[in-house]
């Protein structure tokens, strides 16, 4: 039998047995099936439904019997109640399907379904994906050109539409759809109409609802009858996404520079550094080649999210969160800031997505290695961090928290006992927020945290020392649109420092936190300390460090100075040792003074995301 993608299959003339009839009945070999003598009265009476078809239990569409091509016989004593059968005509592989020009009493059979890839791929902005898949986008209709057997009567023939997706399609789950033709298409939800015939050609519009759960489809098209065959499209998958284009979808964009830069844009950059020194680099998301787009949806299979549950961009982007690390569910990549790479490829060398996703889809394991900047593309206090922010509606969340929203898929901590985080409103961490869904503490706690220094007694009982308030989110940044420039969105982000409005999204996160007392300022120290460098320092070149201390007590102190400074990665860990210095110092009331040191980097280090600190300690 041929494959249901096969022509004559999908015609209903594939190769069927052929029956042996006794001489008197034996019909001509023609090149359409011919019926004499009773046979003809019994198709009558049965519409057309051969007795060979009900002998191997053919299905609705008929191109899925279960007979095989070897079987070329039939013994007419078995049939019901041995009645003559109708005679099929045998198709060569090479002989092409006979389209009848007769009139509408004949049959009607959907010879094969053209999915119009350049036509629809340009009305939904899906023209650039590759691969021999049909991509369109949910609430917005598109067309198929079917090729029929004999011209189409709007008056009389009747066609049904069946769309499928999931492993064990439900009507009652929305996995299942039954469609009709009708005068015109429904608004907000499935539905199919006849846009034009001509002749034997007939374009079919459909339409999906902008809540429609976003995957892989399959669609089965024939006349609405149960005695001719259909076409199934069991060689091409439908894929319908999100679509940003249509004001309906909780992910609709309005600005059409941003649709370009967020969702067609293919390459973008990665910031990294610190406030001073912010650097960048390329990355190619790839989102339109070949192979991508089935690597994310098998990834949405492998995280074992409910079919039902992928019309929610929020879940949608929580699940990803959670498949991008392998911590607990093996994910895409896996985590490594050893410095090891000898089991694969250090994160530094990656340059894009598709590799990756290309690895991952094929090999099921996660792959080695990636760091933040890494996972972002596909809480720690580091020297930068890197995240996604994605653009959606929060109907779940008061109104004014929709639109950006954060996702972290760096591993750091668990949420709702998976290493998954966001997606959390952008306006929520800037309000602070933080008791709004999901994991928005977390998030605030990234770009607005104290970093507390601690005294750790010999008995056990630890003593805060010194808080300050203002080391973490000075820059955050992204790509501009359009251009190759850094944009700053920490406005977005969190109020201007010092500012009332911060003061009272700080208050109020720490208020849901669980030490709500370490907002209450701390005492001034009676010395204070402050390490000064030049802003921008040149790889290769000496560092000039200067420690400034300040005596603003009523007595004199003797201060006993200790420098030290290693190379310190990104991460916050500490590495190689670069000097170590004691100073002695007397301080008077009230006066303050300052030491200098100028540190000769001698060693040049291979990692770009390294740099010198220096730390020192006051007895």
């Amino acid at each position: 039998m041929n494959h249901p993608g096969h022509p004559n299959a999908a015609s209903g003339l594939g190769r069927r047995p052929t029956a042996s009839l006794p001489p008197s009945t034996e019909p001509q070999r023609t090149p359409s099936t011919v019926q004499t003598g009773q046979a003809q009265d019994h198709a009558a009476k049965t519409g057309g439904l051969t007795a060979c078809c009900r002998w191997f239990f053919c299905c609705r569409w008929c191109v899925r019997a279960s007979y095989s091509p070897e079987e070329t016989e039939l013994d007419d004593k078995k049939g019901p109640q041995n009645e003559p059968v109708t005679v099929p005509h045998t198709i060569t592989p090479n002989e092409p399907a006979v389209i009848d020009s007769g009139g509408s009493s004949d049959p009607l059979s959907v010879l094969s379904v053209e999915f119009l890839r350049v036509e629809n791929g340009t009305a939904h902005h899906t023209d650039e994906y590759e691969g021999l898949d049909f991509v369109v986008r949910r609430g917005q209709p598109f067309d198929l050109r079917l090729l029929l057997n004999r011209p189409f009567d709007l008056d009389k023939d009747l066609l049904s539409i069946q769309v499928t997706t999931g492993e064990q399609p439900q009507v009652n789950k929305g996995t299942e759809v039954l469609l009709h033709p009708s005068s015109s298409l429904p608004a907000g939800k499935w539905g199919a109409y006849v846009k034009d015939v001509d002749h034997h050609n007939l374009i079919l519009s459909l339409s999906s609802p902008p809540h429609c759960i976003i995957g892989r489809y399959k669609i089965d098209i024939g006349p609405e009858t149960e005695e001719v065959c259909g076409y199934r499209s069991s060689t091409t998958y439908v894929y319908i996404l999100f679509n940003p284009w249509c004001c309906d979808d909780e992910v609709y964009l309005e600005d059409e520079e941003e649709q370009k830069e967020y969702v067609l844009n293919e390459t973008g950059l990665i910031y990294y550094g610190t406030k001073h020194q912010i650097g960048s680099r390329g990355w190619n998301f790839g989102q339109f080649e070949e192979g991508v787009l089935r690597a994310c949806f098998d990834l949405l299979d492998r995280s074992g999210m409910p079919v039902t549950g992928r019309h929610n961009p929020v879940s949608v982007s929580r699940v990803v969160s959670a498949m991008v690390n392998c911590q607990d569910d093996r994910g895409v990549l896996e985590g490594n800031w050893s410095g090891d790479y000898s089991l694969g490829i250090p994160p530094t060398a990656w340059n894009g997505s598709v590799v990756i996703l290309r690895q991952y889809s094929k090999t099921g394991r996660p792959v080695r290695y990636g760091q933040c900047w890494v996972f972002s593309a596909c809480g720690h206090h580091w020297n930068f961090h890197v995240w996604n922010d994605c653009w959606m509606k929060r109907p779940d969340l008061p109104e004014g928290y929709g639109g950006w929203q954060a996702i972290d898929a760096t591993p750091q901590e668990t949420s709702a006992g998976s290493f998954q985080c966001g997606p959390a409103s952008v306006n929520a961490i800037k309000d602070g927020m933080v008791f709004l869904p999901y994991d928005t503490p977390f998030v605030f706690a990234e770009v607005n945290s104290d970093r507390i220094f601690w005294l750790l007694k010999k008995n056990g009982e630890t003593e805060r020392l010194n808080t300050e308030r203002h080391a973490i989110g000075h820059s955050i940044s992204t790509k501009a649109i359009g251009l190759n420039q850094r944009q700053d969105v920490t406005h977005l982000y969190k109020h201007s420092e010092g500012s009332q409005d911060e003061r009272i999204a700080v208050e109020l996160a720490c208020k849901h936190g669980s030490r709500a007392d370490f907002f209450t300022a701390s005492s001034p120290s009676e010395v204070t300390v402050a390490v000064k460098t030049d802003e921008r320092v040149v790889m290769g070149n000496d560092v000039v460090i200067s420690v400034v201390l300040q005596n603003i007590a009523d007595a004199s102190r003797q201060i006993s100075l200790t420098l030290q400074v290693q190379v310190m990665y990104y991460t916050g860990v500490c590495s190689t040792m670069c000097k170590r210095q004691k100073f002695n110092v007397n301080l008077d009331p009230n006066k303050g003074t300052s030491a200098r040191e100028r540190n000769s980097n001698g060693e040049k280090r291979s990692n770009r995301y390294g740099r010198a600190c220096g730390s020192s300690s006051v007895a």
